[in-house]
């Protein structure tokens, strides 16, 4: 798992909630799983509410090749120690992909 300050340059932060949680609040910069294009070449940090289900997720992700990660304590640790979120429909990255294809 993963601090938020301790990300790599050029990481990618997904959201992997449900949209409606999404647009509710974020973590700013944060895209949701959805508009994912999965480059596994890129670093990924995966969160969830608590920080489970992202670490699951990044472990598949690992599997498959991508550089994954899960940020500790999920979004609701994020809150914890910070009041910055964003709320709102998510940047557009032209579609989505299924993880660990490279297109």
């Amino acid at each position: 798992q993963m601090c938020i300050r301790d990300r790599p340059e050029g990481w990618l932060l997904v959201d992997i909630r449900d949209r409606e949680k999404y647009l509710s609040g974020h973590i700013p910069g944060a895209v949701h799983v959805s508009e994912v294009r999965w480059d596994a070449g890129r670093p990924v940090v995966l969160y969830c509410e608590r920080g489970s289900a992202s670490l699951l997720a990044a472990m598949e992700l690992r599997r498959s090749g991508v550089d994954a990660y899960s940020l500790r304590g999920g979004y609701l640790g994020y809150r914890r120690r910070t009041r910055e979120v964003s709320c709102g429909r998510p940047p557009s990255f032209g579609g989505s992909t299924q993880p660990g294809s490279n297109g």
